[in-house]
Order: structure tokens, then sequence, then C-alpha cells
């Protein structure tokens, strides 16, 4: 209805880690980014009530043993962040092993996963 959406690539779930404030890059982490997007698009018109979020992603490209479980983490801190605002989740791909391309059209709505050179809906 209000034709805004908007997308984050979040690296990590948490920017306390981060030492030097003023270098802070909001849109990296979770915790920083996520409520930034929501608060930009508020502010071009989207009303809480219509929000169709979806979530993708959350691989693990980069570390095969596991042992930092940055796509698990990033997952968990979405959703708790999402479930304390009250903000349902629409449709969601959250696969440790896939490399996910998203491409979102404006006027439709449509949100659509490249994933292996296939196209999905999500």
């Amino acid at each position: 209805i209000a034709k805004v959406g908007g997308m984050l690539h979040a690296m990590l779930p948490d920017s306390s880690i981060h030492n030097k404030k003023e270098e802070l890059n909001p849109y990296k982490f979770v915790n920083t980014g996520l409520p930034l997007l929501f608060k930009t698009a508020y502010k071009l018109g989207a009303d809480k009530k219509r929000l169709k979020v979806k979530l993708a992603g959350c691989s693990q490209l980069m570390d095969d043993t596991g042992f930092f479980n940055i796509g698990k983490r990033n997952y968990a801190a979405t959703r708790k962040l999402l479930w304390k605002n009250k903000v349902m989740i629409e449709a969601e791909h959250c696969d440790q092993s896939d490399s996910v391309t998203l491409m979102l059209d404006i006027n439709t709505g449509e949100t659509i996963m490249r994933i292996q050179n296939q196209n999905y809906p999500l």
C-alpha cells in the first residue's frame, strides 16, 4: 500500500564488540541496523500493522566448523528483536548452507530468493 521496503544485510548480531563507536557502521549489526531500517521505513509511510517481514540467509559460509555460529546468532538476535517489538515474520528461509541473493520489487511487494542460479518466491 505504502510502497515502502528495505533490506538489511547484517553481518554480526551485536555492535557491542565494536570498540571504536565513532567508526561504527550500524547497518552491519542486527541490534543497530534492524531498528534503523524500521525507523526509516516508518518515516517513509510504512505501518507496523501492514509490515511483511521476511528473513533469508543466516548462512555460515566462512565458518565450516560452526565455531562462531554467526548465522545462528544473527538469526536468534533478529527473531528476539522482532518478537520483543511484536513484529511477526511472514516467511523465512534460513538454511545454514545456502548463499542467498534477495530481490525486492517495491511496486508489488514480491520478494525473490536466488539460490544456486534458481529463483524462488519468499
